[in-house]
């Protein structure tokens, strides 16, 4: 889970299947395996891609690990739920760290000593080019700040505040200064936002305070951050949307797949009345979206010519399965639903949530272990509420 990108046996994709086999092993072992709604909801989404799979127009090779990364969430979920549920086995909060840490001094050597400092184990792209960050243990820069976000999130949900007091600031750190992921930061920004109208909604003034303050600070201290990073791609890709932000997929190439893939289920839902789509017509959708004069600003000729599938998690499952691939945020909902009274859950799925309409591919064992370490807290939390009615009952 904590090293999805190295390298032992070149397939062709950016995540490695290490997870997966180990995964097959340890269900295998397993027993008294329990599954509850969520994970049939995943279970569901995967022979759901299979019937994709009958009727897909890409590779073969392609269309399997399509399906893979279908399976991957509901697997991880399975055997992560029933590994914390049914034995002692646990990730110590020093391991967890030690991981960050390494994640850390490989970024440090690949920015100020060696810029290709481990790279040969995972066929790294796109180091320091053009103002971009490192890679650190992943093959770009994207992928390296949404991991580490991610990993946030999972501590979130598995450590203790005081844990947390110094694992969150160590990857925040990681994601803004070496990193320096627009990707990455843009998803987290909107999930503040998200958050924030949330809580306005719910009249929080203690968060609501906490945002304006943030608001604030970050206001005072603009003209100093905008020095510091205008050299860099973040820089350039923010100045770009304050000054006009529908500009944004014209004025950087890797920009533009990411967004139109991003916004593609929406695409779908207007102009295919959200019916599913299958596998292998992002290309001819996008192309035909271009040549009706539609998303001028957002689809660009790169697009059409580079990407002839769709990467991501919720926005590729909506694309291919119409409104069925709702069902996929529904069961991460559902994993989470007990636990979004605490804030810093509820910001953790909503980071969760629009991360996962990003470029990562669903067969990292990350997406599948939080979605099943949410349910495992959740169950421990009902079994805890159970345990304390019982003892006040007469």
């Amino acid at each position: 889970m904590l090293f999805p990108y190295i390298d032992f046996i070149n397939i062709g994709s950016d995540t490695q299947p290490n997870t997966l086999l180990i995964g097959l092993f340890i269900a295998f072992g397993l027993k008294d395996k329990r599954v509850n709604t969520p994970i049939i909801i995943l279970f569901i989404l995967f022979l759901l891609s299979i019937l994709c799979a009958v009727d897909s127009q890409l590779t073969t090779w392609t269309t399997i690990k399509n399906v893979v990364n279908y399976f991957s969430p509901f697997f991880f979920c399975f055997i992560i739920y029933n590994v914390f549920r049914r034995t002692k086995i646990k990730l110590p909060f020093f391991w967890f760290m030690a991981a960050m840490y390494f994640y850390m001094f490989v970024s440090f050597m690949q920015m100020y000593v060696i810029t290709d400092f481990l790279t040969s184990f995972i066929g790294a792209r796109g180091i320091m080019y053009a103002g971009r960050g490192v890679v650190s243990l992943t093959p770009e820069p994207a992928y390296y700040g949404t991991l580490m976000l991610f990993f946030g999130v999972f501590s979130l949900l598995y450590y203790n505040k005081k844990q947390n007091w110094h694992a969150i600031p160590n990857i925040l750190f990681q994601l803004v200064f070496l990193a320096k992921t627009s990707t990455a930061l843009g998803m987290f920004m909107l999930a503040i936002i998200a958050f924030a109208i949330i809580q306005l909604l719910k009249f929080n003034l203690k968060a609501i305070s906490a945002f304006l303050i943030g608001i604030i600070i970050l206001a005072a201290s603009y003209e100093t951050i905008m020095k510091q990073i205008e050299e860099t791609r973040v820089g350039l890709m923010v100045q770009q949307v304050i000054e006009d932000p529908w500009l944004l997929a014209l004025a950087d190439e890797s920009a533009s797949v990411r967004i139109t893939s991003s916004y593609a289920p929406f695409m779908v839902m207007k102009h295919n009345h959200f019916l599913p789509m299958g596998f292998g017509r992002f290309q001819a959708f996008v192309t035909r979206m271009l040549h009706e004069g539609h998303y001028r600003n957002l689809i660009t000729s790169r697009t059409v010519l580079v990407r002839d599938k769709i990467g991501g998690g919720i926005n590729m499952m909506c694309f291919h399965l119409g409104f069925l691939g709702l069902l996929f945020p529904l069961a991460i909902y559902l994993s989470f639903k007990r636990l979004l009274y605490r804030h810093e859950i509820l910001l953790g799925m909503l980071v969760f949530m629009f991360l996962l309409f990003t470029q990562m591919q669903m067969l990292n064992a990350i997406i599948g272990v939080i979605i099943g370490t949410a349910l495992y807290k959740s169950k421990e939390l009902e079994d805890a509420q159970k345990a304390t009615s019982l003892t006040d009952s007469p």
